[in-house]
């Protein structure tokens, strides 16, 4: 392209003179492709120019540096106000000084960068460059170019040279004094007799693409720090151009007995592994059958020749053709796992084998208690006839009051077999069949009340018991109409919620209530003035899902039944 700028006469009066530059590529920015100053008014002048060293075959730079040709009349300010104009299309920093230090030029994208003017800068040496760019007053890379010192290594790091040319990256300050990273190149600026006149250094802001690169580093090193200490196996398979491992991590050879190395060697090893039994679910992945990335339990055979299950879970990775081009996936011992599950089902399986024995032995139980019962309560129906015989004629012979008592006794005693027989009839069915919900106020409503109030106040309580909790109440509501007194008038069933989450549900009668002595023996088997079954039975009913009873009432003004619901076993509609 051409640049046009006023320069200051050369001292032959032409006036205006041209910039002309062949373009700059942006990879080789400092290397200013070659500038050529010529007097349009006079063009049998000899030319000023700024050249770049060549390049050698192999692509590296040759030459001392940057090389001006220069008309001994034209003045050397010329010259540097040439270079400057020339370095302000420059995208990087860049600047120049003569051979005492000096700056000389400052292009835009300096200024904007350290926020200096070019005006405020020119002419002044003592390092300052240094002060603006790098924050301290002291020889950069562009000092070093003129003048080579192995004190470079001390602020600067990565230094290549070519030739006179030197590159390196360093540390600097910006105006808002955020420390930022810097890769610059300086090279001599050297006259036609090869005399150094000055320097020149471009210098670009790699602060970010530095912490890019440093960061992913860091997460390279760190995830790969994880995979080579993970327990489970992390590998990688090639697919396109060649099938082969491209990473195996240690984990392999605690699972396999194979090596990452003995991976790597053979392509066919992960194929090898897996149990002959098993192979045909690789089979099906690859004709599509299975989904790739799908979690896949396999049995792989170890180097030792043992087992060893492990759970393959792929990740597919694809070209921009849609081509499966690698397998990226991870592979977990699940041995314990696998052989703890056949463990339970084993155990489910005996449990169950055993179940069934039990509910046979318990039918035959039932059977068999169950013709015991009748015979013996046959044996009862015939001795009680007996015995209506034997009190009929007795009391009509009034001859024998002694045998008259003793056929009472008997007649008691058969009473009470009948009563213990009929509860086993009961007891047998207790825990039979799993619990169910019950509505309370709809069982109270079912009591015979006999002449008695019942105040049911247990709208939207429900229970989680057994099927027989109907008895429950049914022997209560028994026992009240017993055993509470000729004063007996009401009878209150009402609940209350606790702080603890459970549950009250209390029977309350208005009778002579139970002294204190017999509370904490009442629900045992065998007390009480009729079977001594009726609370014993109570107990055991609410019991299966939980429910404690006790009577906490006081003698003189009632019984009172606390049944204590547990959370899990009672629910409220409060509708």
């Amino acid at each position: 392209m051409l640049l046009n700028r006023d320069l200051p006469d050369g001292g032959n009066g032409s006036g205006e003179q041209k910039v002309q530059t062949d373009r700059v590529p942006q990879s080789d920015i400092f290397y200013y492709h070659m500038m050529r100053i010529s007097d349009i008014t006079s063009p049998g002048d000899d030319e000023t120019m700024m050249r770049r060293p060549t390049r050698s075959t192999h692509g590296e730079m040759e030459g001392t540096g940057v090389i001006l040709h220069q008309d001994p009349l034209r003045r050397s300010e010329d010259i540097w106000q040439a270079i400057a104009s020339f370095i302000d299309f420059l995208p990087d920093a860049t600047f120049a000084i003569n051979a005492d230090g000096e700056v000389v030029a400052w292009n835009s994208a300096l200024e904007e960068r350290s926020g200096v003017k070019a005006s405020d800068v020119i002419g002044k040496g003592d390092y300052i460059y240094g002060e603006l760019i790098y924050g301290k007053r002291l020889p950069v890379l562009i000092d070093y170019a003129l003048h080579y010192d192995n004190e470079i290594t001390l602020r600067h790091s990565n230094i290549k040279r070519r030739g006179h040319i030197i590159e390196a990256t360093t540390h600097g300050v910006d105006p808002g004094s955020t420390h930022t990273i810097h890769w610059a190149r300086a090279a001599p600026l050297l006259n036609s007799r090869g005399e150094i006149i000055g320097a020149i250094e471009s210098i670009r802001d790699i602060t970010e693409r530095h912490t890019t690169r440093q960061e992913l580093t860091e997460s390279e090193e760190r995830y790969r720090r994880l995979a080579e200490n993970a327990q489970d196996i992390i590998y990688r398979i090639e697919i396109l151009p060649e099938r082969k491992f491209s990473y195996v991590n240690p984990a392999a050879y605690h699972i396999t007995g194979y090596t990452p190395e003995e991976h790597y060697k053979d392509p066919d090893l992960g194929y090898k592994l897996v149990h002959p039994d098993d192979r045909y679910l690789l089979e099906e992945i690859a004709t599509g059958i299975r989904s790739i990335d799908k979690p896949l339990p396999l049995r792989w055979i170890k180097k030792d020749g043992s087992i060893v299950w492990v759970e393959q879970r792929n990740i597919p990775i694809f070209n921009d053709d849609g081509e499966i081009v690698a397998i990226e996936g991870v592979g977990r011992d699940i041995t314990e796992k696998i052989e703890h599950d056949i463990e339970e089902r084993e155990h489910a399986d005996e449990i169950l084998r055993y179940s069934h024995v039990l509910k046979n032995l318990n039918k035959k139980l039932n059977l068999m208690t169950g013709i015991t019962r009748h015979d013996i309560l046959n044996q009862l129906m015939v001795l009680d006839g007996y015995l209506m015989f034997a009190l009929d004629r007795t009391q009509k012979t009034h001859n024998d009051e002694q045998l008259e008592q003793y056929l009472n006794l008997i007649e008691t005693a058969s009473q009470n077999i009948q009563h213990q027989i009929e509860f086993t009839r009961q007891y047998q069915n207790l825990g039979v069949q799993k619990p169910i919900w019950h509505e309370i106020s709809s069982l109270i409503e079912e009591l015979p009340g006999n002449g008695i109030e019942i105040r049911n106040e247990t709208s939207g309580l429900a229970l989680y018991a057994d099927p027989l909790l109907p008895k429950v109440f049914s022997n209560l509501m028994e026992n009240a109409i017993r055993y509470g007194g000729a004063d007996l008038s009401h009878i209150r069933v009402w609940f209350e919620r606790k702080e603890s989450e459970d549950v009250s549900l209390f029977f309350e009668d208005d009778g002579v209530g139970i002294p204190e002595k017999e509370k904490e023996r009442i629900f045992e088997r065998g007390v009480g003035k009729n079977t001594g079954l009726g609370l014993f039975f109570i107990r055991e009913i609410l019991g299966i899902t939980g429910i404690i009873i006790q009577e906490i009432g006081k003698e003189g003004q009632g019984a009172v039944f606390e049944m204590i619901i547990p959370s899990n076993a009672y629910r409220i509609d409060d509708r």
